[in-house]
Formats: structure tokens, C-alpha cells, sequence
């Protein structure tokens, strides 16, 4: 629809589970993290103002119902990564006094300061940074913003 110019009535988002393979559709086999095409920088590049936009939209929300980032639900936390590594050209830059935050197997701390996980050849692409966004906005229902 994109292509030809017109805007879709609804925009269906389907997860299933990596173990569910009976339900998987077949299709070109998906090429590994470091072989991915030429579009996928352009896609984090798109994505990622959307969600810095998307996380300073309930920054302050957060402060004020838990005070330090140390005391956010986890994916909030996570999500605070993302959100200073995308200003900071994709890398981490965890501050020594942050606790580490993890999601879906993945963790970051201090120590991981620099690590590329905003890129085309980092830890998160485009779906990961979209669905981190889907779960903290899950996560602020279960938390009654109203925001």
C-alpha cells in the first residue's frame, strides 16, 4: 500500500512464538544479523526517533510514580538503554550508578558501555526496538497511566 500511495485501514501485528513452527509461513529463509540488506539501517534510522519520542512522552510520568530509573519496571528500564544508546549513535552509555536492565534474554550495564546495539550490526533490529516499544507501552497500562 506504501507503494502505491495509499494508507492502510488497519495494520495487523501478529507474534508467534519461535517454538511454534506449525504456524510459521513458508518464505525466503531469514538472513543472519550480520548479512542483513542495505535497508536496515534506513529502518532503525526511521524507527528510532519515534521511540526516543515515544519513551520522553512518559519520562516524566515515570520520575514522578518511582522517583529513580533504578525503581521502573524492567522494560521501562531497558527501554532508558535504548533510548540514551540511540542518542548516542546506537552505543551504550550506561552510567556507573544505573542498575542493569534486561529484556528477552538480553542485558546491559555499565559495562557494556560502547556496544553497539542500535545499528544495523547491533543487538536490536527494527521489530526488536518495535515490539521493546509495544511492551512499555503494556507495561504503563499495568501501571495506570493515564497519560
Amino acid at each position: 500500500m506504501a507503494l502505491a500511495d495509499q494508507v492502510p485501514l488497519s495494520i495487523d501485528i501478529e507474534f508467534i512464538a519461535l517454538t511454534d513452527t506449525a504456524q510459521l509461513k513458508p518464505g525466503p529463509e531469514v538472513p543472519a544479523r550480520e548479512t542483513k540488506d542495505g535497508l536496515a539501517s534506513i529502518y532503525i534510522s526511521i524507527l528510532a526517533p519515534i521511540f526516543v519520542q515515544f519513551f520522553e512522552s512518559y519520562n516524566d510520568w515515570l520520575y514522578q510514580k518511582h522517583k529513580h530509573p533504578d525503581n521502573w519496571p524492567e522494560v521501562w528500564r531497558f527501554g532508558r538503554i535504548v533510548r540514551n544508546a540511540i542518542a548516542h549513535g546506537g552505543k551504550i552509555d550506561v552510567r556507573q550508578k544505573e542498575a542493569p536492565a534486561s529484556w528477552r534474554g538480553l542485558s546491559y550495564s555499565a559495562a557494556d558501555n560502547g556496544r553497539d546495539i542500535v545499528s544495523r550490526v547491533g543487538d536490536l533490529a527494527t521489530g526488536d526496538v518495535f515490539t521493546l516499544m509495544i511492551e512499555m507501552s503494556e507495561e504503563l497500562d499495568n501501571q495506570g497511566c493515564l497519560a
